[in-house]
């Protein structure tokens, strides 16, 4: 399902200060209170010189600090210019963080030079003349996107989400969760990619492949020239398919010869749903790079058993309960060798339940396979239908093993 850009909108841009290069790009929005929201643009940069291995150990500029954004509403020709700030920072490059595997001595220096930067801005629309603009756009735009196999040049990179605030003033957009937001595998993997995607207001989503943006002028948006053999809907070598769902992507991993690393680009849009009225709310489309190396053996630690609980199961990730229930949920989990043998790695493995759920607890305990538990005291819901993520690591070395469950 596509959505139409002919409605009336407020275009939020986001331009990042500093010289680094883009591979991956995701613009969202909290609501705070009242008319209040907090506006993310979250970005994933490499500070050093080329994805391919050159030899070169030297950063290549500053970490972000600051993004601008200008708020247009084309109906009542509104500009307005926003500063927003640094916010959080984060490693995820997929070289492991011991010292003796650094960027200057394993691999194309980019791998660890990966950084996931959150900047962001209170944005109170009360302040603003927003009578005749219903349907609202945050669109981020930026140039220095990394090269990839699978497009033409450097163009821009632009995320951009959506929302009907008349009818869904207080909405949160879907929350991006994942440990990883640059995955990183081996060649010759059976691939599937969690994005670890949660609605915090319980709404239905729908998800699909999209085409990479780079540019936006008068309501349209400039689609991404591909590189030949390479389109929106097969953007790795080989088919790849998405859950509509869950937006789990599946994909065997490939690298053409004469190459040690490919990356590649893909994007997607997120649609929100009522699940009551089935009316549409917003819509949020990102992008990532997917990086495949040919010098790595190391396959991602994987759930063993399904969820099993004290509350019904409804499916192998799902359960329904009601209120003021206690719950106790279980899941197995262990790391394989790529010959199905258990490794002697060590997992790590935790959970945002608590970011939405009250009185949410859990330990984990085992040594690969290791269990994960998850205690509820009293449940109290706040939307009838609510997900969360588990996060789960290995401690391999150089390369790391990560996967995301919803």
């Amino acid at each position: 399902m596509k959505l139409a850009l002919s409605f009336l909108f407020f275009i939020i841009l986001c331009t990042q200060v500093q010289a680094s290069h883009l591979i991956g790009s995701n613009i969202s929005y909290e609501h705070i209170s009242g008319d209040s929201f907090k506006v993310n643009c979250e970005i994933t940069i490499k500070r050093a010189g080329t994805f391919f291995f050159n030899g070169n150990c030297v950063f290549g500029g500053p970490p972000a600090t600051a993004t601008t954004f200008n708020i247009y509403c084309p109906d009542q020709g509104f500009l307005d210019t926003i500063v927003a700030t640094f916010d959080t920072q984060t490693y995820v490059g997929p070289v492991c963080r011991d010292t003796g595997y650094n960027s200057c001595f394993y691999g194309p220096c980019a791998f660890a030079g990966m950084r996931y930067y959150n900047i962001s801005a209170i944005v109170d629309f009360s302040t603003l003349d927003t009578s005749q603009c219903s349907e609202w756009m945050f669109i981020w735009v930026q140039g220095a996107r990394t090269t990839t196999l699978n497009f033409v040049g450097q163009p821009n990179m632009i995320a951009w989400s959506s929302f009907n605030k008349n009818d869904f003033p207080t909405n949160n957009a879907v929350q991006i969760k994942t440990r990883q937001p640059i995955p990183f595998y081996c060649e010759g993997e059976a691939v599937s990619y969690n994005w670890g995607a949660v609605d915090p207001d319980g709404d239905s989503l729908q998800w699909e492949l999209d085409t990479s943006r780079t540019g936006f002028s008068g309501g349209v948006f400039t689609p991404l020239t591909y590189a030949s053999g390479y389109g929106a809907f097969n953007p790795v070598p080989g088919p790849m398919t998405i859950n509509n769902l869950t937006g789990e992507l599946q994909f065997t991993t490939s690298i053409p010869t004469g190459y040690d690393v490919a990356n590649y680009a893909v994007a997607v849009n997120v649609y929100e749903y009522d699940r009551e009225t089935g009316e549409h709310i917003g819509t949020l489309h990102r992008e990532i790079q997917i990086i495949v190396a040919d010098s790595c053996d190391n396959e991602a630690p994987i759930a063993i058993t399904d969820i099993t609980s004290t509350a019904q199961v409804v499916d192998s990730a799902s359960i329904q309960t009601c209120k003021g229930q206690d719950i106790e949920i279980e899941i197995v989990y262990a790391d394989y060798d790529s010959n199905g043998a258990l490794t002697s790695d060590s997992l790590g493995l935790s959970t945002d339940i608590g970011d939405y759920v009250d009185n949410a607890t859990y330990s984990v305990s085992g040594t690969n396979p290791d269990t994960l538990r998850i205690s509820v005291q009293n449940y109290v819901p706040t939307t009838d239908y609510q997900g969360f993520n588990v996060f789960v690591s290995d401690n391999n070395c150089p390369f790391t093993g990560f996967n995301t469950y919803t």
